[in-house]
């Protein structure tokens, strides 16, 4: 095997460096099967402070986001988070406020199984709902939360899910400092991955990017290109794909688009529910279709890099 000499000022690999080493072997992989380019190559690096950044606070504008402060995640919740203001801290998708907001045209988790998707949830003082939760998932879905994160570190995730308003709320912005407090044992965050935010240098979360730029392309290619079409594997149907609808749908009512006005998260009183309700037969879906494709297995097990029972496009075309 080939070894990856990578690396930045320090001892490590700088991750946009190795983002672009192994995109190389990506398309060099594509030319071994004769598979043609894409027209389009969208990087999210490239994307995040004029594309992603205003598209998060278009959702905090329209109601559908909050802030959990930098403070408040070191310490016990308040019980609500921050609306506004320059304060330092990771953005959250409100699950319940896009539902509200949206009532009779929409509603969260479309490709997600009913049990999951459906407010099903209650909060405990010792968290027993939340556990379950986490414990209940099959052994596809138990190494990551909603928002994509690794339950390796599962006090940490767990308290991060205590002080959401949802437990299906996810993760827009991940608060990030690049000089981490002296009593912190996270290492410093690479420059060349950290951005700055309203909230804080940090990075986009997991789903916010896709839908991020898919509006930015829809924009530059609107006289001339329409999407129809999302593909992805069959594990990204839920969250990721479910997260990408919803962010997409509150982002688009936010801006006055998807057949209705915007609106705030303290006006779902019955006036407004009556007007989505009017508003329903206008709604227009972000995406219409979606095509998910199976896993590749290998002596009835699931290929993956985990499992390390993966064999590589070069090793099977002998390259």
């Amino acid at each position: 095997r080939r070894s990856i000499e990578i690396v930045s000022d320090g001892d490590e690999a700088d991750p946009i460096a190795l983002a672009r080493f192994y995109e190389r072997e990506f398309w060099q992989d594509l030319e071994c099967l004769h598979v043609l380019p894409p027209d389009v190559v969208c990087r999210v690096s490239e994307h995040v402070e004029e594309t992603i950044v205003p598209y998060i606070e278009k959702i905090m504008e329209g109601g559908m986001a909050y802030i959990i402060p930098e403070n408040e995640m070191r310490q016990s919740p308040s019980g609500d988070g921050n609306e506004g203001g320059n304060v330092e801290g990771s953005v959250y998708f409100d699950v319940r406020a896009f539902e509200c907001i949206t009532e009779g045209k929409t509603r969260y988790g479309k490709l997600a199984p009913d049990v999951v998707a459906s407010d099903f949830f209650s909060w405990t003082d010792n968290g027993a709902n939340v556990n379950n939760h986490i414990d209940g998932l099959d052994e596809n879905q138990s190494d990551i939360t909603n928002d994509g994160e690794n339950l390796g570190e599962r006090d940490n995730s767990l308290q991060i899910l205590r002080q959401k308003r949802d437990p299906r709320d996810f993760c827009l912005w991940k608060y990030r400092p690049r000089n981490p407090h002296p009593s912190s044992s996270s290492p410093p965050e690479p420059l060349s991955v950290s951005y700055p935010s309203p909230w804080g240098t940090g990075r986009p979360g997991w789903h916010v990017e896709c839908s991020a730029m898919i509006e930015r392309l829809s924009r530059d290619f609107e006289t001339t290109h329409e999407f129809r079409i999302h593909a992805g594997g069959v594990d990204l149907k839920f969250p990721h794909h479910a997260n990408e609808i919803a962010q997409a749908e509150a982002f688009g009512v936010a801006n006055g688009g998807f057949g209705g006005a915007s609106a705030s998260a303290g006006a779902c009183d019955d006036q407004s529910k009556s007007e989505s309700e009017s508003q329903a037969k206008r709604w227009k879906e972000w995406i219409p279709h979606w095509v998910h494709t199976g896993h590749l297995y290998v002596k009835g097990r699931k290929m993956s890099k985990s499992l390390k029972n993966f064999v590589t496009i070069r090793e099977v075309l002998g390259v």
